[in-house]
């Protein structure tokens, strides 16, 4: 990967604890990481682990509210870190580019936030549909 661009990738799930995320990608500092919220994916849990599925056609159309999915996002600025999240993930989720809302200060030093679209990074399910829960 020598062409590595830094991309933020969304966590839904053990990764938005900083600790956690701290020891996968085996850093020395907690890394800074910032609320955000995905839509057109819903959430199911594989037993204790949350997973998510793109929205099904009459599920996206609107007609139904379906709430965003919160999580928080991180830089990723190594590739290597890449691989270690891949890693962590297992072969049961794929990574895959998304438009994410993440919360940014309305201007530095404020105490008002606001959502901005971002594109990015996160991990859906990749196996069989059935072997998950609502």
């Amino acid at each position: 990967m020598a062409d590595f661009q830094p991309r933020l990738c969304f966590f839904y799930g053990t990764l938005m604890l900083p600790h956690i995320l701290r020891q996968v990608l085996r850093m020395d500092d907690l890394p800074s990481l910032t609320n955000a919220r995905l839509r057109g994916y819903k959430m199911k849990m594989w037993g204790p682990y949350p997973t998510l599925l793109p929205l099904e056609s009459d599920e996206a159309s609107g007609d139904v509210e379906v709430p965003p999915i919160r999580g928080r996002v991180y830089l990723v600025t190594q590739s290597a870190h890449i691989r270690s999240l891949e890693r962590y993930e297992t072969e049961n989720y794929r990574l895959v580019e998304c438009e994410l809302e993440v919360e940014e200060q309305v201007s530095e030093g404020a105490s008002e936030y606001h959502w901005v679209k971002r594109r990015g990074w996160t991990f859906i399910w990749n196996s069989y549909e059935d072997e998950l829960e609502d």
